[in-house]
C-alpha cells in the first residue's frame, strides 16, 4: 500500500500541474500496475485515511489576504517569498502554485476511490463498507472543490454564475483528461450534488476523528449555500447538522493563560481541515487587527482565549488544530453551524429564532452569569449581530475572506480593506477583481485554461 501511495503522490504533480493539458510523455511509459492499482476495499480506505493528503494542505490564501491581522514593516520586508507579500497586499503576480496542487491531490485522490470502489463488493457486508467509503470520498471531493472556489473563482452570483468561470472540475483519477475551467455554477452544482450523495452515505457518528461524518456533509451544504445566498437552504443544512450534534465547549472550562487553549479534535469539531503552513500567520510575524480586537467585550471570554499578548502585540492561539504553527483551520465546526442558522434565521425574518441560536452560542463564550441574552432586535440589528459575532467567532478560521467576498455584493455591507507598509499604502475595493486569486503561472502556462483577469 505504501508503494502505491508514493505512486499516486508522483501522479499528482502530473495531475496537478501538467496534467491539465494531457501528460502523453508520462501515460506513455510502461508503469508497474502493483504500484498503481488498489487490491481491497481497505486499500482505498487507507488512501482517505492519510491525514496528510486529505485533512491539510488546503489553500490559505483567503486568510493572508483578509483583515485579522497585520505585518509589521520589518516583518513584510523580511519575507523572502514574494508570493506572501502578493497575498498581503493583492498584488497580481508570484502566486505559489503549492496550495493548487496539494488540493488538487485531495481530489485525485477521492476519485481514485470513486473510480475504484465498486471492484471489491461481493458480499453484503462490503455493499454497506463500499457506501461508507463512497460517501467519504465525495465529502472530500466537495470540501476540496469548495475551498478551491473561494480563492480561484468569483462569489457565487446568480445572475452570472452560469457564465462565469470557475475552477476545473476534476472528477476521475485518470490524469489524461485535459483539464478546462467549468462556470462557476456548474461548480456549485457539482459540491451540492457530491455533499447531498455524501450524506446519504456516512454514518451519524465517527470511528475516527479525521473521517468525515453525515453531520460534516449537511455542514458542507449549510457553508456552501450561505456562501451562494441561499438561506433557505442554509438554514435547512444547519439545522439539519445540528439535530446530530450540538454541544458546544463552555469557554470558562478552559485555560485562558494556556498559549495552547484548544484541544485537538475537541468537542466543537464537525470536521477537521487545516490549511498549508504559511510564515506568515505564525504568531511571531500576524499581529491581530486592533479593531478586531476592539470589538470583544469585556467580559466575552474570547477574548483571552483566542489572543495573547506578546512583546507588546496581541497575536491569536485560538487554533482548533492545537498548533498555531502558520496554518489556518478551514475544517467545519458547530460554532459555525450556529452562525449559519442564525443569519439564515435572520434573513428570512425570523428575528426571534434567529437571537435565540446566537444566544445559544454566546451564553458559553461569556463570563460565567455575565452574558445578558439579545433580544427585540429588528431584522436589521439581528443580521448586523451575527456578522458581528462571525467576525469574532470565526477569525483565523478561512470564514473572513469568504464573507468579505459575498458581503461585498450588497452596498450597505461592503468593506473597503486597506494596508500599510513601507508608507506606501495598498487599498482593496469592494467591486474589485483582486478578490479572485490569479492561478498559478505554472498551471496556465501548460494547460492553456484561461487566466482570472
Amino acid at each position: 500500500m505504501k508503494k502505491y501511495i508514493n505512486f499516486r503522490k508522483c501522479a499528482v504533480i502530473c495531475f496537478a500541474i501538467l496534467a491539465f493539458t494531457g501528460c502523453k510523455k508520462f501515460l506513455d511509459e510502461k508503469q508497474d500496475n502493483s504500484f498503481t492499482v488498489p487490491q481491497s476495499l481497505g486499500d482505498l480506505q487507507m488512501l482517505l485515511d492519510n491525514y496528510t493528503s486529505m485533512n491539510t494542505g488546503y489553500p490559505s490564501q483567503g486568510e493572508l489576504a483578509a483583515d485579522n491581522y497585520y505585518l509589521a514593516t520589518a516583518d513584510y520586508n523580511a519575507l523572502t517569498d514574494n508570493s506572501f507579500k502578493n497575498y498581503y497586499t493583492w498584488q497580481a503576480d508570484d502566486m505559489r502554485v503549492t496550495e493548487w496542487s496539494s488540493t488538487y491531490r485531495t481530489i485525485l485522490y477521492a476519485n481514485t476511490v470513486l473510480d475504484e470502489y465498486h471492484k471489491f463488493i461481493e458480499t453484503a457486508d462490503d455493499q454497506v463498507t463500499a457506501n461508507k467509503i463512497r460517501g467519504a470520498a465525495l465529502f472530500f471531493r466537495a470540501n476540496a472543490f469548495y475551498l478551491l472556489a473561494q480563492v480561484w473563482a468569483p462569489v457565487y452570483d446568480s445572475s452570472n454564475a452560469a457564465s462565469s468561470f470557475g475552477i476545473p472540475l476534476r472528477v476521475s483519477a485518470d490524469i489524461g483528461v485535459v483539464s478546462t475551467r467549468a462556470t462557476v455554477k456548474e461548480v456549485y452544482d457539482r459540491i451540492i450534488a457530491d455533499a447531498k450523495e455524501a450524506a446519504g452515505l456516512l454514518d451519524t457518528v465517527k470511528p475516527y476523528p479525521n473521517r468525515p461524518t453525515r453531520q460534516a456533509a449537511f455542514g458542507l451544504l449549510a457553508r456552501t449555500y450561505l456562501s451562494m445566498g441561499a438561506y433557505q437552504e442554509a438554514k435547512l443544512y444547519a439545522d439539519s447538522a445540528l439535530t446530530l450534534g450540538s454541544t458546544l465547549i463552555n469557554f470558562n472550562s478552559l485555560n485562558a493563560n494556556s498559549t495552547v487553549p484548544f484541544a485537538r479534535f475537541n468537542a466543537e469539531v464537525v470536521f477537521p481541515a487545516i490549511s498549508a503552513v504559511s510564515v506568515v500567520l505564525t504568531p511571531a510575524r500576524a499581529k491581530v487587527d486592533s479593531n478586531l480586537l476592539r470589538s470583544y467585550h469585556i467580559n466575552d471570554l474570547r477574548r483571552t482565549l483566542f489572543f495573547r499578548l506578546t512583546n507588546g502585540n496581541y497575536v491569536y492561539k485560538g487554533d482548533y488544530n492545537a498548533s498555531n504553527n502558520g496554518t489556518s483551520y478551514v475544517g467545519l465546526t458547530r460554532p459555525e453551524l450556529y452562525l449559519i442558522k442564525a443569519e439564515a434565521e435572520a434573513r428570512l425574518g425570523a428575528v426571534e429564532a434567529a437571537t435565540s441560536t446566537l444566544n445559544k452560542l454566546l451564553v458559553t463564550r461569556w463570563k460565567n452569569n455575565t452574558y445578558i441574552p439579545l433580544g427585540g432586535l429588528t431584522q436589521a440589528q439581528a443580521i448586523d449581530s451575527v456578522l458581528k459575532h462571525r467576525r469574532k467567532e470565526l477569525c483565523f478560521k478561512a470564514a473572513r475572506w469568504t464573507d468579505l467576498r459575498r458581503l461585498n455584493k450588497n452596498a450597505s455591507s461592503q468593506v473597503t480593506l486597506q494596508r500599510l507598509v513601507n508608507n506606501q499604502p495598498y487599498t482593496l475595493a469592494p467591486a474589485s477583481p483582486r478578490y479572485v486569486f490569479k492561478i498559478p503561472v505554472k498551471v496556465v502556462q501548460l494547460s492553456g485554461i484561461p487566466q482570472n483577469p
